[in-house]
Formats: structure tokens, sequence, C-alpha cells
């Protein structure tokens, strides 16, 4: 997807933070990196008590198929070309998951977004916002009229505890430090599951040296420089 539909220019994504930001570089160890493996997710899956028919699909021990549905909006064009490649890749590992493409006018209806019955194809931001933006107070739950940035209504005392020591803390070692425990978490426990960055196509001068695009544009600006 990387290749075909953002042309190579991005990485795979398994940070919250953009690549070449000052963010990302503190807290790339911490990320968990997960290689594209089939036959380790079909051998996974095994474990969890499926088996693989002739037909290919997994099944549990009743015999039912695994077939979560996969629901995109079509408010951005994105995510429906995303929707239908990513069904295709767990088909292949035996996920017989359903793709429902959505209207744009149902993207406006807050209750819909919030209550997707298992997984969601969704552009959202990354960067600050998002790394404290899955706290269990920003759910979409009907107390909150389903409003907030935390779409699936992810609600962890783990993270909240991280999200909120990260709030308060000044330093900036120590606060990149639990920026990096909230990026284990996101992996390791994958509340959401990201695919890869938006390509965001910017004019520079070949002249312009040490510019690194993230969200702000301008985050660096003091390192940039003209080259001779």
């Amino acid at each position: 997807m990387v290749d075909t539909l953002m042309q190579g220019m991005v990485p795979v994504a398994d940070n919250v933070f953009s690549p070449g930001t000052a963010e990302y570089e503190a807290t790339q160890g911490s990320a968990v990196h997960y290689d594209y493996d089939p036959g380790r997710a079909s051998r996974m899956l095994e474990e969890l008590g499926f088996t693989r028919g002739a037909d290919g699909m997994q099944r549990d021990a009743s015999g039912q198929l695994l077939e979560p549905e996969v629901r995109a909006y079509a408010q951005r064009d994105i995510h429906q070309k995303t929707l239908f490649p990513l069904v295709d890749y767990w088909k292949q590992v035996g996920i017989a998951a359903t793709p429902v493409a959505r209207t744009a006018e149902q993207a406006v209806d807050a209750q819909e977004q919030a209550t997707f019955p298992s997984f969601l194809v969704l552009r959202q931001t990354n960067g600050l916002d998002r790394l404290v933006g899955l706290h269990s107070s920003l759910a979409r739950t009907p107390e909150r009229r389903y409003q907030g940035s935390n779409n699936g209504r992810y609600q962890s005392p783990e993270l909240d505890r991280l999200i909120e020591g990260f709030q308060r803390t000044i330093p900036i070692a120590e606060r990149w430090q639990i920026a990096g425990q909230i990026v284990r978490h996101f992996d390791e426990e994958l509340p959401v599951l990201p695919l890869f960055y938006d390509a965001l196509p910017i004019f520079v001068s070949n002249r312009v040296v040490n510019v690194h695009p993230s969200g702000d544009l301008a985050w660096n600006v003091h390192e940039w420089d003209m080259s001779t």
C-alpha cells in the first residue's frame, strides 16, 4: 500500500510521530516493528484455535467464519482506496473480512462513526495530538455525545496514566521517555493499527537544506540553511 497508494514516498507507519522529526527520533527505539509475514499470521490464528478450511478461510471450533466488518467512509478518497486492498490482504491469510463502503453523508453521523462493529479505516492526524488522543476522557461514548478524538472508545487506565504523566512533565528528556512508553503501548496493545503515513506535497527550493516536513512545516526552521 505504501508503494502503490503513496507511490513509495513514505514509510510504513510504526510510530505516531512523523519520520524526520525530533519526536520520532526520540521515540523510535520504543516502537514495535511488525514484519510483513502472512505465514506467521496464519500460525498465530491457529494458536488462537482457528482452523483453515479447504476454502482457505479460518473458522473457529464451532465452524463459524472469522469475518469482521471493515468499514470506510467516502468523505476522503484515501479511505476507500485503502479499504479494499486491506480486506484482500486479510483474506490471503484466511480472514473473511467484509468491506463496507459508507457514504460521505453517513460520515457526519457522530454516533455511527463511534459505534462501528469491528474496524474502521480512517485517516487521522499524527504527532502530539494523536499521542494523547486515546485518553479515556476523550472516548466517543454516549455520555460525551459521541464526540472526541478516541474514535474506537479505547479505555486503558495504564495509557491514561502515561498520557497524564506526559502532559505534566516539563524536562524534555523525561518527557520523551514517557512518550516512548506511550508509543510502545500503542504498538503492543494495538488500539489503532497504523498502516502508512499520508504524503503531503510541499514545494521547497532545492537550495534549502535540513527541511523535515511534518504537520507543522516550520517546526525546525532554526535549522534551515542555504546550500552553496
